[in-house]
């Protein structure tokens, strides 16, 4: 009997110890109190999913060697709590194809907002990388918030696909002559034009090649400039390209074929026109 009593009076007492240790801790924050309140981020979002980096310019260009900013705006909502102030709400870019971060930065606060009474800081800011406009493929978007406790926020991530659609030039209404009689001395001259458009309005070369010359990779260039006494060209910039071939009294009378082509700043190759020029000797 005496045993029992004894054991019962042991818990008892370890009861008390117990209830004192645990009030002398309550205020005491442990490492894994599940009662802190870290933020919450949500409603990440982008002002484009799909980025057509062929409407880029660069020094008002194309090139698919250049180097362009892409510029993608970001918000997000952080739930506002009253233990802790946001610090910081922090974001980086990364390829998907190798997960190298290509870019880190800082979203600035923009407003507060109410929702179904619950109060939101929204954060805004943009995406600022430098990148080639021949690389393609899907990018991923992190945000985090941190508050001034160092305590991190849940982590919200988004993608956007970087594409090319750029359309090639196309070339049309070939005007030039079929048959050309060669003077006695001097020179003739006639005139070749053409209709030339882009889809993206970056024409960079018109030309024609003389497949039966000793170089048929030669380039001969025409222009849209409105140079009427060099080149032919009566209006500037209409897309009417022109351009003036001087053929000698001594040139070899035969068939001459000539191929037209176009050519834009992102290396596309329009469709090509070939036309059967036939020079005779003057009777």
């Amino acid at each position: 009997m005496k045993s029992y009593f004894q054991n019962k009076n042991l818990k008892y007492l370890l009861s008390i110890i117990f209830l004192l240790i645990a009030a002398c801790e309550k205020n005491k924050q442990s490492p894994f109190d599940v009662n802190i309140i870290v933020p919450f981020i949500q409603e990440l979002k982008i002002s484009n999913y799909v980025i057509d980096t062929d409407t880029i310019r660069y020094n008002n260009q194309f090139s698919i060697e250049d180097t362009i900013v892409i510029n993608n705006r970001i918000t997000v909502k952080v739930n506002k709590n009253n233990i802790s102030h946001t610090k910081s709400v922090i974001f980086s870019v990364m390829n998907q194809a190798d997960n190298v971060i290509i870019e880190k930065g800082e979203l600035i606060y923009n407003r507060t907002i109410l929702d179904n009474e619950v109060s939101f800081d929204e954060y805004i800011g943009s995406t600022n990388f430098r990148i080639q406009r021949k690389v393609v493929g899907l990018f991923l978007l992190k945000v985090v918030a941190i508050d001034q406790n160092e305590n991190y926020s849940n982590v919200l991530i988004t993608s956007f696909e970087l594409r090319r659609s750029g359309k090639p030039p196309i070339i049309s209404n070939l005007n030039a002559p079929d048959t050309v009689t060669l003077p006695t001395s001097g020179q003739k001259v006639i005139l070749f034009t053409l209709k030339a458009v882009d889809p993206n309005n970056d024409i960079k070369e018109v030309y024609f090649r003389s497949l039966d010359s000793s170089d048929p990779n030669r380039k001969f260039f025409l222009y849209d400039n409105g140079n009427l006494s060099l080149y032919g060209d009566s209006t500037a910039n209409d897309g009417i390209y022109s351009i003036l071939v001087a053929l000698p009294y001594n040139m070899i009378a035969k068939a001459y074929r000539f191929e037209f082509e176009a050519k834009d700043y992102t290396e596309l190759l329009s469709n090509k026109l070939q036309h059967t020029l036939i020079v005779v000797k003057s009777q």
